[in-house]
């Protein structure tokens, strides 16, 4: 027993070089198993984190769409006696349409300006008999 209340298997030997270089590959090998296990359990937690905001988010997408529903079916009622209730069913409908439309067209000009790879990593990524000549921006 130690000092500080360890034990070792084997009392290291300070005169053989063999020794602490066996001793030194250990103790690396310990740490490096130390390292993954613990870069494993942090991206564990990350997951099991970011599930639980997909959850979360699952349930206010549900809630809002159903919300969406009863305001479309509220302002059916609202516009009934002066549309009648096809005519109300029908303006509602068409809003709701143009609205996802407008979601839509917004949501593919972002996605077409997108660029999944940062222009400077993509340049020098590029061959480099490409960059020179300019071939691509």
């Amino acid at each position: 027993m130690h000092a500080h209340g360890l034990m070792t298997e084997t009392p290291r030997n300070p005169d053989s070089i063999p020794g602490l270089i066996r001793d030194a590959i250990e103790d690396a090998r310990e740490w490096v198993k130390s390292e993954i296990a613990l870069a494993r359990a942090e991206v564990v937690k990350a997951a099991e984190d970011y599930a639980a905001v997909a959850v979360a988010w699952a349930v206010a997408a549900v809630l809002v769409l159903l919300g969406l529903v009863y305001l479309g079916f509220a302002v059916i009622l609202l516009l009934s006696p002066y549309l009648g209730a096809a005519g109300a069913a029908a303006v509602v409908a068409l809003a709701m349409l143009l609205a996802a439309l407008a979601a839509f067209l917004y949501g593919r000009a972002k996605f077409l300006r997108a660029r999944p790879v940062p222009a400077r990593l993509e340049r020098a990524l590029q061959p480099s008999h490409l960059r020179r000549r300019g071939d691509l921006h």
